[in-house]
Parts: C-alpha cells; structure tokens; sequence
C-alpha cells in the first residue's frame, strides 16, 4: 500500500491496534518498506518515496501489496491460481514474514 505520509499511516493503525513489522528497520533504515500485521496475514507498506519490487509504475496511495498465509504447498498454489487464470510474474520466491 504505497502512502503519502507513512508517520501518519502508522500513528493512526497503532491507535487501531495492529502491529507495524520492521518499524524499527524502517526508521534506521536498514528497511525499505514496513508492513501492518494482521492476524496472520500482513498489508506491505511501501513509504513515501519508495520504488523498488514488483510494484507497479501506477502504483500510488490507496492501492495496495497484501500478503496471505497459505497452508498448502507452492504446488498446490500454484495450480490454484494457474486455475483461476493467473499469470504469475515473479515466484515463487522467499519472503520476510
């Protein structure tokens, strides 16, 4: 989720309650993108300035990169989205979270 004013996107979901992972990382920047956590799954934020990844050249505030926790195997994900017509640009790769 690209942000215009990422102290402000953190403040306010902090007062939600949600967890920000590598916020510390961020703000030394030895990160350069944080992400919100929720229940099991995460919504990536990518801070003011950013570019970088597979974010897309139209990419600005009030889109989004969410990440879900997937029980099965890359396999059976792949097949899934294969099914559903997915074409699958990068990956399967690691992933921090």
């Amino acid at each position: 989720m690209p942000t215009a004013n990422a102290e402000r996107l953190i403040a306010f979901y902090k007062r939600l309650g949600f967890s920000i992972n590598d916020e510390e990382e961020w703000r030394a920047g030895n990160a350069n993108i944080f992400s919100i956590q929720v229940g099991d799954s995460k919504i990536n934020v990518h801070p003011e300035g950013y570019v970088g990844g597979l974010r897309g050249p139209s990419a600005v505030p009030g889109c989004a990169d969410i990440c879900f926790v997937w029980d099965g195997t890359v396999e059976e994900c792949q097949e899934w989205l294969a099914a559903a017509g997915v074409e699958v640009i990068l990956g399967p790769a690691p992933r921090k979270g």
